[in-house]
């Protein structure tokens, strides 16, 4: 110690005034041993859709959805002695479309960059590679969004661009206005109850803005007064329905009804919520080139 502070106070001083060889042609600047990455590769309703089955191979530009309408649910009385049949009733067959989309870019990192990069090691970076792998998320980003909401485009000239009708923008049936106001009981159940009038009380999930996850945290914590954090998590628990694809913290309990998770999505539109029946939408694909099938 009494060493370190002779050559500290008394040595250096003095050596320092006999003057300093200019080091910086020598100097190498150090870099980061990792790449710090900056991306957001959230695709939660992608996700979602993904967990709901394989992909349903295509093998056109235009995929046929064909639904089966019971029309009327109940069955009419009539008597066997009668020399008349009962009244005949007949299911209604209906067909809806949608579009084979492709989404992707065009990648094109310079040969010298690659070869530079690869000598240098710079944090294991490996440009094409990692251009590579920002691109899969910039696609899955652009599906995970289109998929919520996109206007159709049917036409296949090579002068338009064909997409696919997201959820959302193709999804009519009785939309629930709210007013300006954020999500009630009221409006939820009769989102349930308009569901379930065509297909009875199954399982849905539920899709939404980030800021909305607390107000229907807040709905059921207020039908529970005196209840606290951990038990209020410990039921939400209990109710999450498994196999969704999806974890949530989140679960609303309409009376009727099954629990319905609910999930954020970043790329949802404002103001908006979708309900939708867990097990209807699925992804379809095409082969192409040879390739395995793509969801589109």
């Amino acid at each position: 110690a009494a060493m370190k502070e002779i050559m500290t106070k008394t040595l250096m001083p003095k050596l320092k005034s006999i003057g300093s060889v200019d080091v910086g042609a020598l100097r190498v600047v150090s870099v980061s041993d990792r790449v710090a990455v900056q991306r957001n590769p959230e695709t939660r309703f992608l996700n979602f859709l993904e967990s709901r089955g394989p992909v349903k191979p295509i093998t056109d530009y235009q995929f046929r959805i064909l639904e089966r309408n019971i029309v009327t649910n109940y069955s009419n009385f009539f008597n066997v002695d009668a020399t008349s049949l009962p009244a005949n009733v007949q299911s209604q067959y209906v067909q809806r479309y949608n579009t084979l989309t492709a989404v992707g870019d065009t990648l094109q990192p310079s040969f010298m960059t690659m070869n530079i990069t690869g000598l240098q090691d710079l944090g294991g970076e490996n440009l094409f590679e990692g251009q590579v792998d920002d691109e899969i998320i910039r696609i899955r980003k652009k599906q995970n969004q289109s998929l919520l909401a996109n206007v159709e485009v049917v036409s296949e000239s090579a002068a338009d661009v064909p997409q696919l009708g997201g959820m959302i923008t193709r999804s009519t049936y009785s939309p629930i206005a709210a007013g300006g106001s954020n999500l009630t009981n009221a409006l939820l159940q009769q989102a349930v109850d308009q569901i379930a009038a065509l297909y009875g009380y199954d399982q849905l999930v539920m899709f939404m803005t980030k800021g909305q996850l607390a107000v229907v945290r807040d709905l059921m914590i207020n039908r529970f007064p005196g209840e606290n954090s951990a038990t209020h998590l410990a039921y939400m628990r209990e109710l999450a329905p498994k196999g969704m694809g999806l974890d949530t913290p989140v679960v609303y309990q309409p009376y009727p009804g099954v629990a319905i998770p609910c999930y954020y999505d970043l790329d949802m539109p404002a103001t908006t919520a979708l309900v939708l029946k867990a097990d209807f939408p699925r992804l379809a694909g095409m082969q192409f080139q040879g390739s395995g099938v793509n969801e589109v």
